[in-house]
């Protein structure tokens, strides 16, 4: 797997709470999704590899915990362990795919045509155990034959949830938006991509996006309510 080179970028430090106690085993796993983009110079333009690399790096500037590994605590507890000099990289893959945005449409973007014409990535193991060491966050960019793109994702769910993975995303092409609008701005001139932990407590979290979802950190006993 192609991990995202962060370079002189890689973030600094971050903070994880406990995410989950006895329901952890509700959220062992990788949640997969699919975005497909119709052919259009605009397209062409902002989705190669150059441009969504840099981007992507822009983005992850502020997001450590996408480099982070869990952690079983002795109260059996689950954390994201973040360690610069041992950084879980997140990985982004490109490839060459012999099929059409208009065949894939046609048949209604179907899973089997994705896994067909390996628009996906192999599926992971999302259990967690003491020796659980695969990346968090993956994607892959496919380019199909007529100009068209299909972005795959695949994240652990203990990172995000569906919510606050479409909002990195949405980010994500702010930051590519902003790199092709300004030809030769530096990353570190970019302003950062603001997250926070928000603790589950049934109230919208206070910062938006949170890097930790909100369903993850509710308790055994309120998931009972």
């Amino acid at each position: 797997m192609m991990r995202v080179d962060m370079g002189k970028h890689l973030p600094c430090k971050a903070v994880s709470y406990s995410v989950t106690n006895s329901t952890q085993y509700m959220y062992d796993t990788f949640k997969v999704y699919f975005q497909y983009y119709r052919p259009s110079p605009q397209i062409a333009e902002s989705m190669g590899k150059d441009a969504l690399q840099q981007s992507l790096v822009a983005l992850l500037r502020g997001c450590p915990l996408a480099f982070a590994r869990l952690k079983i605590r002795p109260d059996r507890s689950i954390c994201l362990d973040y360690d610069p000099e041992n950084s879980n990289n997140p990985v982004l893959e490109f490839h060459h795919a012999a099929v059409s945005y208009a065949e894939l449409e046609a048949r209604g973007f179907l899973l089997a045509d994705a896994n067909r014409y390996g628009l996906d990535l192999p599926p992971l193991d999302g259990t967690i155990t003491e020796s659980f060491d695969q990346p968090l966050l993956l994607f892959k960019a496919s380019y199909l034959s007529d100009g068209g793109v299909a972005l795959f994702s695949s994240r652990h769910h203990v990172l995000f949830d569906g919510n606050a993975l479409f909002s990195f995303v949405s980010n994500w092409a702010h930051y590519n938006r902003m790199l092709l609008q300004q030809p030769g701005t530096k990353l570190s001139e970019l302003p950062p991509y603001q997250v926070s932990i928000a603790k589950g407590n049934g109230r919208a979290a206070t910062f938006k996006p949170a890097e930790i979802s909100m369903d993850t950190l509710i308790s055994s006993s309120e998931l009972k309510q």
